[in-house]
């Protein structure tokens, strides 16, 4: 769920509604890839969010499952090397992505958003 897009939507209407996310916070933190992900969003024209951190956070595991496929690697290849990254730590984040599991990451942060559109954890 997108929490600016929410908000865009229903604007002050949205104040009080609860919303799961399955990615750490996009404000600083101790964790490692919200560090790298702040940093890099720092050097853009982007504004952190958890949707933004959540695309970094896929994009970093696609590609270290290209770099473990290896070249030359076939789609069939690939689909197996995802199949197989269980408990993979994408910089203080755990993710499986074991097809069977439907498991993508173990964390879970309830956030409400206030009637400012403001983020309350």
């Amino acid at each position: 769920m997108g929490i600016d897009p929410l908000y865009a939507a229903l604007g002050k209407d949205a104040g009080g509604i609860v919303i799961s996310q399955v990615v750490p916070s996009p404000r600083p933190s101790a964790i490692p890839i919200v560090k790298e992900y702040l940093a890099a969003v720092d050097n853009s024209d982007q504004a952190p969010s958890y949707e933004g951190l959540e695309g970094f956070i896929a994009a970093k595991a696609a590609g270290e499952a290209v770099r473990r496929a290896g070249r030359g690697f076939a789609p069939g290849a690939l689909q197996r090397v995802m199949a197989g990254m269980t408990d993979f730590d994408v910089g203080g984040f755990r993710i499986n992505l074991r097809p069977e599991l439907h498991d993508p990451g173990r964390s879970i942060d309830l956030v409400s958003i206030n009637k400012d559109g403001r983020v309350l954890r």
